[in-house]
């Protein structure tokens, strides 16, 4: 039956006007807007002050800031832990990668007191396991701590795959349930297509920590806090089992978008930062000692060899700063929080900057650390993440649309079925909630998601004013049509629910 077109009437006109502006203000609510770093400041205001001048707009739900400058720490919280409270320097925050310092530590306290050797292969370190020829077994200890081990950023199991395309929806923990075993078996069997390059790598550093555990035969966590924790005196700075055991008052992660996220737990992945929390004072604390040389391992800052612009030790970062100089760095990213940490030997300057947001704090670190804004290098949003913001509201709105009008072009427009309607309207639910848990935070994001609603607004229009007079199924492919409805159905309403948390 061919479409007739909808009544042109002024009562009509302004029914349709009337949906499109409800549409509109439920995008408006509802639309990916930025996290906000709130008004609660803690500790040195002026600090405090000079770091929401950093954030350059990049908003932060909160931030704890050390900065060691002419033998004194200044210290601020910024913003909340996400449960209300407001941050100090003693809010516990996961470290991300940072932790691959302390586990650079680790190996070159214990290179210094003979127990391993730089160039010693993993098969001789741990004899007692069967290693493939050209395996990671041939890997030497000082590739693993260089991030030139050619292993994959994460171990290439199914669970990882599966938890990285869930993780920016559900906000689920990606590192969830491997132990040391585990690692050491997904490390074991994974390919090495660019060894002896830089080429950073998660799975790498774990593998390194649970392979020095190895030999030292205790588990990682009691190997970290006897060679440095202890002799550093980080007492807040913890390794929990479980999120039972997660510190009291820990700021509580989020997206870009303020969505709050699991933390990462995961004993293996421990070495590489999964699951470890400190607070400002206890990294402001190390990464003193390690500028000055008093802690444990300190020789990992020594850069070794190339990495991209940089040069690399056992894990620290060395980059050249504008105007000459150089700084000793390394940043981290975990579950809903970034961190920085960096020193400047010739100015004797250290800089710790935890967040419980995903946006990155490595120009907040610097331009504290150097007193230069290098806010334009700072990482732009991918292409693709963009493009996602920009384009697939305005598709899922157009496509639901389209479906209650049976089709684009008015000459060939048919009287659509109740079921394509449902059908479009889950998938366009699947593409609104991965723009809002994926796409960039911005402005391309926000005209995106207004657009695609005011499309859903007249397309849910077109359906409510058609829907009684639609059959259930065209009579053609007609188990298609059922199944074909029932599964995105199903799909945006999963996604629905995962996305809005």
């Amino acid at each position: 039956m061919r479409f007739r077109s909808l009544p042109d009437t002024r009562a009509r006109a302004g029914w349709f006007a009337g949906a499109v502006v409800l549409a509109l203000g439920a995008g408006v609510l509802s639309a990916p807007w930025p996290a906000h770093l709130g008004d609660s400041t803690t500790g040195d205001k002026a600090l405090a002050a000079e770091v929401r001048e950093a954030t350059d707009g990049v908003e932060r739900m909160g931030m704890s800031v050390a900065l060691l400058e002419n033998g004194r720490v200044r210290r601020a919280g910024l913003g909340d832990t996400g449960t209300g409270a407001a941050v100090t320097s003693r809010t516990p925050f996961e470290i991300g990668s940072v932790t691959k310092t302390l586990t650079a530590s680790v190996f070159a306290d214990m290179v210094e007191d003979g127990v391993v050797k730089p160039d010693d292969k993993v098969r001789d370190v741990l004899p007692d396991r069967e290693w493939k020829r050209g395996s990671v077994g041939d890997v030497t200890l000082a590739e693993l701590a260089s991030q030139r081990s050619g292993l994959p950023v994460m171990p290439l199991v199914p669970k990882t795959f599966a938890n990285l395309l869930t993780y920016p929806v559900f906000g689920v923990d990606i590192r969830s349930a491997a132990d040391a075993e585990e690692l050491i078996d997904s490390a074991a069997t994974s390919p090495r297509p660019t060894p002896g390059e830089y080429a950073y790598s998660n799975l790498g550093f774990a593998f390194l920590g649970q392979v020095l555990a190895g030999k030292a035969g205790v588990p990682y966590t009691e190997l970290l806090r006897e060679r440095l924790l202890d002799p550093v005196g980080l007492q807040e700075t913890t390794v929990p089992r479980s999120r039972v055991e997660i510190p009291a008052g820990a700021a509580e992660g989020h997206d870009g978008i303020g969505r709050h996220v699991q933390p990462w737990i995961g004993i293996g992945s421990a070495p590489a930062g999964a699951g470890v929390w400190s607070t400002a004072d206890d990294m402001a604390t190390y990464v003193d000692a390690v500028m000055r040389g008093t802690a444990p391992g300190s020789d990992a800052t020594k850069p070794r060899y190339p990495a991209g612009e940089s040069r690399i030790g056992y894990a620290w970062m060395t980059s050249a700063k504008k105007g000459g100089g150089s700084i000793v760095w390394h940043n981290g990213e975990s579950g809903g929080c970034s961190t920085f940490v960096g020193f400047d030997r010739a100015s004797e300057r250290t800089v710790v900057v935890l967040s419980n947001t995903t946006a990155d704090v490595d120009a907040v670190g610097v331009e504290l650390l150097t007193g230069i804004d290098e806010s334009d290098e700072e990482r732009s949003a991918s292409p693709l993440a963009a493009g996602i913001g920009l384009l697939f509201p305005p598709l899922a709105g157009a496509a639901l649309l389209v479906a209650a009008l049976g089709g684009v072009r008015p000459s060939r427009r048919r009287e659509p079925s109740r079921a394509r309607i449902v059908s479009a309207a889950g998938s366009g639910l699947f593409l609104f909630a991965v723009t809002y848990a994926g796409a960039a935070v911005g402005a391309l994001s926000i005209a995106g998601w207004l657009v695609g609603s005011a499309l859903v607004g007249a397309g849910v229009f077109v359906a409510a004013v058609r829907w009684r007079r639609l059959r259930w199924v065209d009579e053609k492919y007609r188990v298609f049509r059922w199944v074909d409805a029932a599964f995105w159905a199903v799909v945006g309403l999963v996604f629905a629910i995962g996305a809005a948390g």
